[in-house]
């Protein structure tokens, strides 16, 4: 019995090993211009399910440079990669379906998508996939389903990210909502985003006093804080 395990772990092993050396071979025949033969390694990889090699199969389907483009074998490959975990396939049909590469254009599917690799940690397709619930494309237009997720990774310090999330709040706010009054002076005392400086610290202030005025208990402890030269927020980061 132990024999008959050693050998399976022994043919597996040489599989998978061969699959990441047809992977390799395929990246450098591919940057060589030799299509023909990047598909036929990556093909054989795919076949084993290295998915590196079934993604980059795709997107030479996909792309149809030195090759008629296939669309449908692209989503194909990408699906199989995506189903087994490997999120740049996911997030290449997030993208598809979101543009109409190739394909009927379908939000609700790039939604879909979007979110299956926002799950594994993409911070692009989180991104995307708040615009998305901002905006009401694919998904039943939700402002602060979308504020959830960009709070969720401008936590990072992207910038990109920061400035939208900003937006989302400031929008809330000016909009007479209190939540967003104080998520927006939140990330002002935090530096979210901004340079800190007394201003940004003097703007948090009004913010929270805004909300704390329409009666969000948050933001009337944030201001209480603040003043005092604390801060509500304290453990949050």
């Amino acid at each position: 019995m132990r024999n008959i395990i050693l050998a399976l772990i022994f043919c597996f092993s040489f599989a998978y090993g061969n699959a990441e050396k047809n992977f390799t071979d395929g990246l450098d025949a591919q940057k060589k211009g030799d299509v023909k033969k990047a598909i036929k390694l990556y093909g054989l990889s795919c076949d084993k399910n290295y998915l590196p090699s079934c993604y980059n199969l795709g997107l030479i389907y996909l792309s149809g440079k030195n090759i008629k483009k296939d669309a449908k074998k692209a989503v194909d490959l990408f699906k199989k990669s995506c189903d087994k975990d490997f999120f740049s396939g996911c997030s290449a049909l997030g993208y598809i379906y979101h543009i109409g590469s190739g394909v009927k254009k379908d939000a609700k599917k790039a939604v879909k998508f979007y979110q299956k690799s926002c799950d594994f940690g993409s911070e692009g397709d989180c991104f995307k996939l708040g615009l998305m619930y901002n905006d009401g494309n694919g998904v039943k237009k939700d402002a602060r389903k979308a504020f959830k997720i960009f709070n969720k990774i401008c936590y990072n310090k992207r910038s990109k990210n920061c400035s939208m999330l900003g937006f989302m709040y400031g929008g809330l706010c000016g909009q007479n909502d209190p939540k967003g009054c104080t998520m927006l002076g939140m990330l002002f005392e935090k530096s979210i985003g901004v340079e800190k400086s007394q201003k940004t610290q003097d703007k948090a202030l009004e913010l929270y006093q805004k909300s704390c005025k329409m009666g969000d208990e948050v933001g009337c402890e944030a201001h209480k804080k603040l003043k005092n030269g604390d801060s509500f927020w304290k453990g949050w980061f």
